[in-house]
């Protein structure tokens, strides 16, 4: 039989066993939490960084169309972002493109590679 006493500290026992149980699994779950949110901030970031790259070379497409010795090396603001069309290259009958962004360290490189009639020939992230 149980004295008095006793069912007191295994009561006492038992919740603080449950406290401690109860604290680690909240604290695994705001681990957990905290870094899903920053994950996704970074594909957010990327995903910023990857579009403004493809407006600089929709703005070097463009350049191409109006004047077919473009040779890029321009900026580009896209929002409150920047890109930059690195180079414009001519090879025989085609044109590659390179434009570079970075948004927070994110950084995006895309190479386009078109036909003299500004036909997709190759789209690659590098």
């Amino acid at each position: 039989m149980i004295k008095k006493s006793e069912k007191g500290y295994i009561a006492l026992t038992s919740a603080i066993i449950l406290g401690i149980t109860l604290l680690v699994a909240v604290l695994g779950f705001a681990i957990m939490i905290f870094f899903n949110k920053k994950s996704t901030t970074q594909a957010i970031l990327k995903e910023a960084s990857y579009f403004t790259a493809r407006a600089c070379l929709e703005k070097a497409l463009l350049n191409l169309t109006a004047d077919s010795t473009y040779s890029g090396g321009e900026y580009v603001s896209v929002d409150n972002d920047q890109c930059t069309i690195s180079s414009v290259t001519q090879n025989g009958e085609n044109f590659v493109i390179i434009a570079v962004s970075t948004v927070n360290r994110n950084k995006t490189t895309l190479e386009l590679t078109v036909d003299g009639m500004l036909n997709t020939i190759s789209f690659i992230e590098r």
